[in-house]
């Protein structure tokens, strides 16, 4: 990092909130922009809604170095607007904010979230119900507690299975008495140490700790566990119902 760069520091804006502008709003011209749908799941370019304008508007930042109070704050512009799914059998609409400057358009955020695609056949209705919740806050940035959702998804599973432990990992582990599951898989799964403690035990800084990228994995892990346990019997009838009839059938 240069001097310069180091006496300036990070830029901050003095608002948080992408929502919320510095300034009027101005009126422009929308534009298209690649995303992943909300509704239907499927990526995309997204276009703008017939006619409809998206509105412009200014977001002060400062810098956070040493050479915070001698500098002036400065504004970055940003545009919000609708857009509409390109797949003909959604055309669902979202709303979008990007950052804006001479050359190019940035995704910054958009609502409703793409939510993490679950399947909920035949799991216990609890437990499907605690995953979609840690798959609801997910989509809401809500990372710590989707995790703990997740985690809550998956003690009802060691209970409903009456497997036992220590902790939740070890619990996990005893799932492998009812359904194969991978030892990489559960070695992996130590790595998400909000799941390997007991919840009485977890350190604040564990919770803090918490990204999107470990509500994902989490997740993640989740389903394929809960897939493993519930979905994979259904899956194996499913595919020998689809087996071709015998030589008998065809004589009569």
């Amino acid at each position: 990092m240069s001097d310069l760069a180091t006496l300036l520091g990070e830029k901050v804006f003095i608002n948080s909130n992408v929502y919320q502008p510095s300034g009027n709003y101005i009126a422009a011209k929308a534009f298209r922009i690649s995303l992943k749908c909300p509704h239907c799941c499927k990526e995309g370019i997204f276009d703008p809604i017939d006619n409809v304008q998206d509105a412009i508007f200014p977001r002060t930042y400062k810098y956070d170095g040493p050479l915070n109070d001698a500098l002036q704050s400065g504004a970055e512009m940003f545009a919000i607007g609708v857009r509409s799914c390109p797949n003909a059998k959604c055309r669902g609409a979202v709303t979008i904010v990007a950052e804006i400057t001479p050359h190019s358009e940035t995704l910054v955020t958009y609502s409703p979230r793409a939510l993490i695609d679950f399947r909920s056949d035949n799991i216990p209705m609890m437990i499907a119900e605690s995953l979609k919740e840690a798959v609801a806050a997910n989509g809401a940035q809500a990372y710590r507690a989707s995790t703990l959702m997740v985690r809550r998804a998956l003690e009802l599973l060691c209970q409903e299975k009456g497997a036992k432990g220590a902790n939740l990992k070890e619990r996990i582990g005893k799932l492998t008495n009812f359904v194969t599951l991978s030892p990489s898989l559960l070695e992996a799964a130590d790595e998400l140490r909000i799941l390997g403690n007991d919840a009485a035990h977890v350190e604040a800084h564990e919770y803090d700790d918490i990204t999107k990228e470990h509500s994902d994995a989490a997740i993640e892990l989740a389903k394929k566990i809960l897939e493993a346990v519930y979905q994979h019997d259904d899956l194996v009838a499913r595919l020998r119902n689809l087996k071709k009839p015998t030589v008998a059938k065809h004589q009569q």
